[in-house]
This record gives structure tokens, sequence and C-alpha cells, in this order.
């Protein structure tokens, strides 16, 4: 939870969108221990371990990792040279890449678990399952990835929206191809897929951890 609170806070201080990315993964990253200290309390506590918090904890390891590949990766095709992007220097680059800013405002509301995307239903479970043992710490969990959320639209706001500014534009790359927009799609229609009907990924696990159970094997 520190982590998640202070990854959360330091991402909110970042000038640079790069690296207001890479503390929202550490937010994130927190939310996986924190499931994972729920299998460990309800192992300690009940002497049966919560197959529920194990699959949330997995649900969020994939979703993490596809999310976070997708951000990292459409920020890096903003600007020709790669560069960093301060916040506070660069704006209006929606103007010249629509497609790209669409796709990374859903990424970005899938990184925030908005209803209806991936991530939403693994939190959602990761809270529930860390609840049942400290109600305080689940708050504050919750309250630092809201911040993170906040942080990362900031960012958008600030790079996207508004008058762009002469000075970039001969740095600005090419809006998406058309191939590349089709991936990013597929992407998208994943998270959709898995956040209006989670137990796709969810259900397997849950007969696995119960077949295992009852073979008296322990995670």
């Amino acid at each position: 939870v520190v982590g998640i609170v202070y990854g959360s806070l330091v991402c909110l201080g970042r000038l640079h969108f790069t690296d207001a990315l890479s503390y929202s993964s550490l937010a994130h990253l927190g939310l996986i221990a924190l499931a994972a200290f729920a299998v460990h309390s309800s192992n300690t506590l009940s002497g049966g371990f919560d197959t529920s918090a194990l699959s949330a904890g997995l649900f969020q390891v994939f979703n993490h990792g596809l999310i976070m590949a997708f951000l990292f990766s459409l920020d890096s095709r903003i600007s020709m040279d790669n560069r960093l992007l301060n916040i506070s220097e660069v704006s209006g680059l929606r103007v010249k890449q629509r497609r790209l800013s669409a796709f990374l405002l859903v990424g970005l509301f899938a990184s925030a678990s908005l209803p209806g995307l991936s991530n939403f239903a693994g939190e959602i479970l990761v809270y529930f399952s860390a609840f049942q043992f400290s109600p305080k710490l689940t708050l504050f969990a919750a309250i630092g990835s809201l911040i993170t959320a906040a942080a990362l639209i900031r960012g958008y706001h600030h790079l996207f929206l508004g008058q762009p500014k002469a000075a970039q534009q001969a740095a600005q790359a090419n809006d998406l191809s058309l191939g590349e927009s089709a991936f990013a799609t597929a992407v998208v229609v994943i998270w959709l897929l898995l956040g209006f009907y989670p137990m796709l990924f969810i259900s397997p696990l849950e007969n696995f951890w119960l077949a295992f159970n009852s073979l008296g094997g322990h995670p």
C-alpha cells in the first residue's frame, strides 16, 4: 500500500509523461502485491487460500502487462526522436495525431480501471479480497489508484489538448498508420471483451485452484 501511495504521489509530480507512466506502473504493481498479501492473509487466518484474490492478482498481471506495453508504445510514437515530452512545454498534439491521441486516451482509461475495461474487474476483486483483512489499508490503496489516474489524465490534457506550439511541430511524428491503428483496435477489443465478461479469464483459474486444493496442493 505504501508503494501504491508513493508511486501515485511521485507520478503526480512528474514533468515528463514517460516518467508519469513509469511511476503509475509502480502503483499498479502495488495492487498485484496487495492481492498476493490477501492470499497470504487468507492462508494464515482462515487456513485456506482465497482463490478470488489469487485469480485477481494473476488477472492484474495480465492487465498490467498489456496496458503498460500499449501506453509506452504509443508514448514512444509521439516524437520522431523519442525524446521525453515536458508536460508544461508541449500542448495541442492531438491536431496532428488524432488516432494516436484517441487510442492513448482509451489506454489511460483502461489504466484508470474505467468500468467496461478489463482492469476494472481485476482491481475490484483485489479490493474485495484485501478489504476482508484491512479495510483501512484498502482505502489508502484505492485513494492512491485514484491519484495515479488523475495524474495521467492531467498529463494527457496538457500534451494533447490546447493550442499547438510551433516549435514542437517539426519533432512530432506522423499519426498512426492504418496497420498500427488496426493493431491498437485489436488490443482495445480484448480490454472490452474481458471488461464485460472477465470470467473468460477468471473461471479457468478458479477451476484450476479448486482442483489443485482438492488434491492437497498449496499455492
